[in-house]
């Protein structure tokens, strides 16, 4: 099992949630370092630059279910930065009850376009939308 943070689309109640159907959720986290949230329509994008905590949430998936999101976001053999696809990197989050988990998954996209968020919630953009 494989711990994965997310942010967007694939949280509890978003379109892309059934991929986690079959995954355990371990609750809402925060991430300990600071990043950017931009979202371009309604898809957003984790980037590198040190802006925000970003507030997503937390879940333990099977290596298939975390193969079937790596084709979602394109961090497979077909991915190109320049088209816009994700890639995976080793993340810090903390819980509601302030424990920390270390190596948690989360799907990076540096890609600048869109709307920079300012609370870092994808579930609060999503409501002024």
């Amino acid at each position: 099992m494989v711990l994965i943070f997310v942010y967007g689309t694939l949280m509890k109640k978003f379109w892309n949630d059934y991929f986690l159907k079959d995954s355990e959720f371990l609750g809402k986290v925060q991430t300990i370092e600071r990043y950017g949230l931009y979202i371009e329509g309604l898809i957003p994008k984790l980037n590198e630059e040190k802006n925000y905590v970003i507030y997503g949430e937390l879940y333990n998936v099977s290596k298939d279910t975390l193969q079937k999101i790596d084709s979602l976001e394109g961090n497979d053999e077909n991915y190109d930065e320049d088209r816009g696809d994700y890639f995976r990197k080793i993340i810090q989050v903390l819980n509601e009850d302030e424990k920390i988990y270390n190596n948690v998954w989360a799907y990076i996209n540096n890609n600048q376009e869109g709307v920079l968020s300012s609370t870092g919630d994808f579930r609060e953009y999503f409501k002024a939308y």
